[in-house]
């Protein structure tokens, strides 16, 4: 999936073993027919990508059934021709934080640093040709050190979001494209994604009203699990991203609109 699943443990066996057979199916067509996009390519405009933060509701949804599961931030920094995101979750319950921090060239959004530290473990990563770093399990209190050789040029995952938000989008637009992420259980390091379509779309926000965006709607090729962004046609917000999980249940992140300043009488 696009790492960005805040509670990665709920049904994935179940989403994995009901689209197996759909993924075998389409990947073979899938995997020849894109546009391939690697950190440089000229479709990545990073100036959409801006130095600011931003707020995010996080639901779990359910035919008409909305939970809400907590915040999501991200707070982007521009230095010394790297782009800094730092991408918090906050549990509505009041549970500890779990914050990702990855650095990325500004220019072609190649991967420099990463780091996260969550319930069971600690993960610091420096991206090269050969990727060195450390994992430290809570659970066992052992530290592994890394370097990891991947085949293939690759995004950081922390950054999906923001990435497919640079690119050429128009009806018709397809693209694929690589991500990285460390599981200690598996040996995969890059997994593929597929942007399947582009429609456009009038966004109705409760705060500022309609706009037009894009609906970019991607596949997971290892799982057949599907992402739907919501993205502003002028200025590239996420508005809305939405991830399809196992038994007919939805993750939906929804823009809360820090920048809304209502003319006050």
């Amino acid at each position: 999936m696009i790492k960005t699943n805040l509670f990665p443990n709920y049904c994935i066996l179940n989403m994995k073993l009901y689209t197996l057979v759909l993924t075998l199916i389409v990947l073979p067509f899938t995997a020849f027919s894109q546009k391939e996009i690697a950190p440089g390519n000229k479709d990545i405009n990073t100036k959409y990508i801006k130095p600011e933060k931003s707020l995010y509701t996080v639901y779990y949804v359910k035919g008409t059934e909305w939970k809400n599961m907590g915040a999501l931030t991200y707070d982007i920094v521009a230095a010394n021709n790297q782009l800094t995101l730092d991408n918090t979750f906050t549990p509505k319950d009041n549970g500890k934080p779990t914050t990702r921090i990855s650095t990325a060239d500004a220019q072609t959004l190649k991967a420099i640093s990463y780091t996260d530290e969550t319930k069971n473990a600690k993960l610091n990563l420096n991206f090269g040709e050969t990727i060195t770093g450390n994992f430290y399990s809570k659970k066992t209190k052992k530290d592994k050190k890394l370097k990891l050789n991947p085949k293939v040029e690759y995004f950081d995952f922390n950054w999906t979001d923001h990435l497919i938000g640079t690119l050429p989008l128009d009806v018709g637009y397809k693209a694929r494209f690589p991500q990285f992420y460390y599981n200690d259980e598996s040996n995969v390091l890059v997994e593929y994604y597929t942007i399947k379509e582009v429609k456009s779309y009038v966004y109705n926000s409760p705060r500022t009203g309609k706009h037009e965006t894009w609906i970019v709607s991607v596949l997971e090729e290892s799982t057949g699990a599907f992402y739907n962004y919501i993205i502003d046609k002028k200025d590239r917000r996420l508005w809305q991203r939405e991830m399809s999980m196992a038994n007919g249940m939805w993750e939906i992140t929804v823009n809360e609109e820090l920048d809304y300043q209502p003319i006050k009488n």
